[in-house]
């Protein structure tokens, strides 16, 4: 199968902080990933690593076999949730999808689409800064999917959802990966299934964290399942 990710021996330092040190793995199209590990141990620097939005010490991380930032149209290629809180308060939900859209060259249909799939179409003219919290996450998923990219990026996307909502959402995706159940800290990466049948799941365990002057972050586990 195709590699959607491929990440190799990154390495990241804040100031005396190693916050990475070596970690490597790939996703398949088709296949989900989920991050496991304690607060800290580099789940979520991973994933900024990845999009382009922190610079790794060493290493490499491709999207699609190329660098997030040479991407000519990157949410073409991956959509992400990295945190819910980064949106303008004062916008409407719709609002807010509709200047990505057109930064995409996608019009109100396909935000009214993402809308509707995100569960949020009885509140998408409110103004965003009253939302809860898993009103916000609805709305960076729906973000996520607007330009329907092959491969989904989300750092605890389901934290604030009760059963009921999660349930709810996952059924107006049909197309989309079979649920995964993971642990409550972990992150997502999909590599959306386009075919029908069994997904693969993958965990990738990451070390407890340490101090300055001992021993750093490492990837420890790689295991692959067929569901």
């Amino acid at each position: 199968m195709e590699t959607a990710i491929e990440v190799a021996g990154l390495v990241k330092r804040f100031g005396a902080a190693q916050a990475l040190d070596g970690v490597t793995f790939s996703v398949l199209y088709g296949q989900v990933t989920g991050f496991v590990g304690p607060n800290g141990a580099g789940k979520s620097t991973t994933m900024r690593v990845i999009l382009g939005l922190d610079a790794p010490d060493e290493g490499s991380a491709l999207v699609g076999g190329q660098p997030y930032r040479s991407l000519r149209h990157p949410l073409s290629h991956v959509g992400a949730l990295l945190d819910a809180a980064a949106l303008q308060p004062g916008r409407s939900a719709r609002n807010h999808l509709l200047w990505l859209a057109h930064s995409q060259g996608l019009g109100a249909r396909r935000v009214d689409e993402v809308i509707g799939q995100a569960g949020l179409m009885a509140v998408a003219k409110r103004k965003a800064g009253g939302y809860s919290l898993g009103m916000r996450q609805r709305l960076g998923i729906a973000a996520a999917l607007l330009r329907d990219p092959p491969v989904l990026m989300m750092d605890e996307p389901l934290t604030a959802w009760i059963p009921r909502a999660s349930c709810g959402c996952a059924a107006s995706w049909p197309h989309r990966p079979p649920s995964v159940t993971l642990p409550h800290a972990a992150p997502v990466t999909a590599a959306r299934v386009r075919r029908r049948g069994p997904a693969l799941v993958k965990q990738i365990g990451l070390e407890q964290p340490h101090p300055p002057g001992s021993v750093p972050l490492r990837s420890v586990t790689d295991t692959s399942t067929n569901r």
